[in-house]
């Protein structure tokens, strides 16, 4: 039976595809949780990474769970850490490369400005204390690392995959696609997973946002708050008071004094960190990629700018 490696990329819709389409599905059969891939292709440093082992857990895994459905591996994890710039990606690309032979794979993506916004936000909400301008610009020092706009040319990642797996094996879908196209982009997906479209009368998944995110204007709430309280960004709060920090915390999902002011200069600020930098590299994807990505918004060289 097929193996789908579904290896991210984050914020492209993977927590719906994981849970709406990849749980309990009649189609596809999800052999490992985010800690069991993470313990076994991510967590192991580069001297501790045994493939042989890691092979032998996989083939147990499906030998015990396989019953005819797709298997699929599915975790962000797997593409890396946003915050260091996704620079562990190629690694475990190649580790899964070396364990999960033969394999289809699927990388979900979303356009960049987008993207560059969920992340900033995802940030915040999970502890960061930079302002935009500084999120945007920082350089750590020499031997630390920070979210890397680079990380957003997908076709670097892309194309490291198609040369592991084969470019036959590759499918690439936009996250635009499942807000807009649901019935296409589930199709697509089902016919690269088992080489079929699926039974028209199949009900499709319920596409319901899963997780909230704060208003532009509640963010300056959230960074103040995580100097009162333990995060996942920092587990040592400058002032430790776990009251005022999650009170804090609370009024920055309700603040919406200021709101279109807040939204407009995050905006403006992802919009100039973006302008003309990826062109080039959606329009390497497109090849793997079954929808127009310019008529998705997505900034192609060669085609029409993108307002």
């Amino acid at each position: 039976m097929t193996l789908l490696l579904h290896p991210g990329l984050h914020k492209t819709g993977t927590t719906w595809l994981q849970e709406a389409v990849f749980s309990n599905s009649p189609l596809f059969n999800d052999l490992m949780t985010h800690q069991e891939i993470f313990d076994v292709f991510v967590r192991p440093h580069d001297f501790d990474f045994d493939p042989q082992v890691a092979a032998e857990y996989l083939t147990d895994r499906r030998r015990q769970m396989s019953d005819g459905r797709v298997d699929v591996i599915s975790s962000e994890t797997l593409c890396g850490t946003r915050m260091t710039g996704q620079r562990e990606s190629r690694i475990i690309a190649d580790r899964l490369a070396q364990t999960c032979q033969p394999a289809k794979i699927l990388i979900t993506i979303r356009e960049q400005k987008a993207t560059l916004k969920a992340s900033y936000f995802q940030y915040i909400k999970r502890g960061g204390r930079k302002s935009i301008d500084e999120y945007l610009s920082f350089r750590p020092e020499p031997g630390f690392y920070f979210f890397d706009k680079d990380q957003l040319s997908y076709d670097r990642l892309i194309e490291h995959y198609a040369k592991l797996f084969g470019a036959e094996n590759l499918l690439v879908l936009p996250q635009e696609a499942l807000a807009r196209k649901l019935e296409a982009y589930f199709d697509q997906l089902v016919l690269h997973a088992t080489g079929r479209l699926p039974d028209i009368h199949t009900p499709m998944p319920d596409r319901t946002r899963i997780g909230a995110s704060p208003p532009a204007s509640g963010l300056p709430l959230l960074r103040l708050s995580s100097h009162f309280r333990r995060t996942p960004v920092d587990n040592d709060p400058f002032m430790p008071f776990e009251p005022i920090g999650n009170l804090l915390a609370s009024l920055g999902y309700r603040w919406k004094i200021g709101e279109r002011a807040a939204a407009h200069r995050i905006d403006e600020a992802m919009s100039a960190a973006t302008e003309n930098r990826y062109a080039a590299s959606n329009a390497n994807i497109q090849r793997y990629c079954p929808f127009d990505l310019a008529e998705l918004g997505y900034q192609v060289a060669g085609g029409p700018p993108v307002d």
